[in-house]
């Protein structure tokens, strides 16, 4: 494997912010944003509208001391994203979990 570098974008220039790492000479992007930043990232980032794999990440409602994520793909991860992010609890595991 040859080297390739990160390039993690600050939409504000605020770290904690909307971030988006793409790697160079690559279509490979990833964005990561809080759940408050879905609207804005939808109208910056018309490609999120494309397919893709999301990550969502919560509470474990079980044991406050942990997180869960949620993985999952869609055609139109915007959009599915958008569905995901109504306020219900994150989805129990059909499998064996393990915290992040």
């Amino acid at each position: 494997m040859k080297p390739r570098s990160i390039n993690i974008f600050l939409l504000d220039g605020d770290p904690n912010g909307i971030r988006v790492a793409q790697i160079s000479m690559s279509t490979i992007q990833a964005i990561a944003f809080r759940r408050n930043q879905l609207r804005r990232v939808r109208e910056a980032f018309p490609e999120i509208e494309r397919p893709g794999v999301y990550i969502l990440i919560g509470a474990d409602e079980d044991a406050q001391d942990r997180q869960l994520a949620y993985i999952g793909e869609s055609e139109g991860v915007g959009a599915r994203i958008t569905t995901r992010m109504r306020p219900v609890a994150m989805p129990k595991a059909s499998g064996p979990t393990r915290s992040c």
